[in-house]
């Protein structure tokens, strides 16, 4: 793949990870001490670096919005890039972070 070349998803031993979080099974990086509250959802091709916070609900990965016209009909744009969150971040309840960035 041009884009990105899968790999199991990866969650560091010394990251605590609510149970009712959900991680895609491949795509995901997550660092030490990185701390994942309740709702969480983390979506492929995110990866995380060490010490954030991501509070209750948040969702990180979604696809990015964009729409374009094509004749007279409006279509979604795909995104190929991921979602980079660097060390010592926080990230507050309810909020949601699109794949937008090729890295």
């Amino acid at each position: 793949n041009f884009y990105w070349r899968d790999h199991p998803s990866e969650v560091s031993p010394e990251a605590e990870i609510d149970s009712t979080a959900v991680i895609a099974n491949k795509n995901v990086r997550i660092g030490p001490e990185t701390i994942v509250e309740p709702g969480v959802v983390i979506s492929e091709r995110v990866q995380i670096g060490g010490k954030v916070i991501l509070r209750a609900g948040s969702l990180l990965g979604t696809e990015g919005f964009e729409v374009r016209k094509k004749g007279d009909k409006l279509i979604m744009v795909p995104h190929a890039g991921g979602l980079l969150i660097e060390d010592s971040k926080l990230f507050e309840c309810l909020a949601e972070f699109w794949k937008i960035y090729l890295f």
